[in-house]
């Protein structure tokens, strides 16, 4: 396993133990934007693990929902902008940012049927937990504000530099 540059264990203003720490600004950690992005706040981060806060999974508008409904297989989207907000801060200083693909997802188990029921902000924990070249994988875990467990897994994903995809490298095509 490869340690992580020591920029990423600089506490976050939201992490409770921390006063007047810098929080992270996740416009330059996500590419999500807008209602896309399930992940408000980096509530703590070290050299393998970040700790967040999601967005309410209650709202009506949520833009996972389907059929009316916030499925439980929403919480690996939660997981994996962690994981995204991880790799960022562990990237800081190394160059421009690297493009994450989700390519394999095990042994989730999810805790409820439904993530709609659940009102107030998620607690979404990434651990990092392999590393090999551009190959990285994390263990995930969602929980409601109350610590009631809501889905758990692992994630592996496939980094991509940004000068490779601009140059044409392998990005996913939307006619395949």
């Amino acid at each position: 396993m490869t340690t992580a540059p020591s920029g990423i264990d600089a506490p976050c203003a939201t992490d409770p133990r921390v006063a007047g720490a810098a929080e992270p600004d996740l416009d330059a950690l996500l590419p999500h934007a807008g209602r896309s992005r399930l992940i408000r706040a980096v509530l703590e981060a070290s050299g393998d693990r970040i700790v967040c806060e999601g967005v309410p999974p209650s709202d009506p508008e949520h833009p996972l929902r389907l059929d009316g409904r916030l499925w439980p297989a929403a919480a690996i989207e939660y997981g994996a902008q962690a994981m995204a907000a991880h790799g960022a801060l562990a990237d800081r200083g190394g160059g421009p940012p690297r493009i994450g693909y989700l390519v394999a997802v095990r042994d989730v188990h999810f805790g409820v049927d439904a993530l709609d029921t659940i009102t107030g902000p998620l607690r979404v924990a990434a651990e990092r937990v392999f590393v090999l070249g551009d190959q990285v994988s994390y263990a995930f875990e969602v929980a409601a504000a109350d610590g009631t467990p809501l889905a758990r897994g692992r994630a592996s994903v496939s980094l991509r530099g940004a000068a490779a995809l601009a140059a044409g490298g392998d990005a996913p095509r939307g006619d395949a």
